[in-house]
């Protein structure tokens, strides 16, 4: 055989070994010990959790549709009225007055009463004079307190006006407006279907809650302050917290819906390349591309500042009032 055959293999062999060496070693694996106050629980999400007494809680679980009390001072997570019960369907509010649990189930339009213990009392059917909704709340007269939202009608219209915080008596008959709730932050969307009233994504709500002697405090979100009233009905206003509210830009809503989507679908979903820095964005004019990942990029129309991030796609403008959403990446001219 010629040499020049036999040199190319003896050349290349050295390579492959070296290219098939020794394993990587496998990540360290790293178990974390639960605090003393930690209970591990099964739920995604727990939204409510109502007090019980010495260590232990009722937790509401929407999403898995399950109400549990958690007994911290044993370890242990049980389901209320047990793994096997039907007197839960869908759970959406608990809170407790006295030595009473109370659970709102939207699906079989009920409010259920539990002892501490988790044994089924009795339940309360919703009422039609409240179009079914379900209390949140009750003081040790019996009165029962619920927040009583608009209808909002086919195209959601109806949201833009303010709830009301009703306070019933137990036969659900008499009923009294003690507050206006702020109403919800809406937007128009134009939809296939039409035009809607939608809410807004991080929009905020009053928040309210009742005392065993019937005083109520209102939390008012947008003057952010607390309002009290009394159990004689005299409403004392709050002074407003030092935090202001801090506004919820196009931006911040845009870049939580795009977190959403899985990143291989982030830049198609804008209609941008996976790597813009390749598409000539590196050696346009008037471009620099930061450590960070980070391109800044100086406008020639309106003299402004652009700014894009190379992980996901966004391009965003120093400028607040302007929004720039590029369907395509652009070359410098000239």
């Amino acid at each position: 055989m010629p040499a020049r055959h036999i040199r190319f293999p003896t050349i290349l062999l050295p390579v492959l070994l070296a290219a098939c060496g020794a394993p990587k070693p496998e990540a360290p694996v790293l178990e974390l010990a639960l605090a003393g106050d930690t209970l591990p629980t099964p739920y995604s999400d727990v939204t409510a959790a109502a007090w019980l007494g010495g260590s232990r809680w009722a937790v509401l679980a929407p999403a898995d549709n399950a109400v549990a009390i958690a007994d911290f001072g044993a370890k242990a997570l049980t389901p209320l009225g047990g793994r096997s019960s039907k007197a839960l369907r869908n759970p959406s509010n608990l809170f407790v007055s006295g030595d009473t649990l109370y659970v709102g189930d939207w699906a079989l339009r009920r409010l259920t009463l539990w002892t501490p213990s988790g044994r089924l009392v009795r339940s309360i059917p919703a009422a039609n004079s409240v179009r079914g909704t379900l209390p949140r709340a009750r003081d040790r007269a019996g009165y029962f307190y619920l927040d009583l939202y608009p209808l909002p009608g086919p195209d959601g219209s109806g949201n833009r006006d303010s709830a009301a915080l009703v306070r019933v008596d137990t036969s659900f008959i008499r009923a009294d407006t003690l507050a206006r709730l702020a109403p919800l932050d809406i937007a128009v969307v134009q939809g296939d279907a039409g035009r809607r009233f939608e809410r807004r994504v991080f929009s905020g709500l009053d928040r309210w809650g009742v005392l065993p002697d019937g005083s109520l405090w209102l939390g008012r979100v947008y003057d952010n302050r607390v309002d009290w009233r009394g159990p004689d009905g005299r409403w004392s206003r709050g002074q407003p917290l030092p935090d202001r509210v801090l506004e919820v830009t196009r931006y911040d809503r845009e870049q939580r819906r795009i977190s959403r989507l899985p990143r291989s679908s982030r830049h198609s979903r804008l209609g941008l390349p996976a790597r813009m820095e390749t598409c000539g964005w590196r050696k346009a004019g008037h471009r620099r591309i930061l450590p960070a990942g980070i391109m800044w990029s100086i406008g020639r129309v309106g003299w402004y500042v652009r700014f894009a991030s190379l992980a996901t796609g966004v391009s965003w403008p120093l400028e607040p009032t302007r929004f720039w959403w590029p369907s395509r990446p652009r070359k410098a001219s000239g």
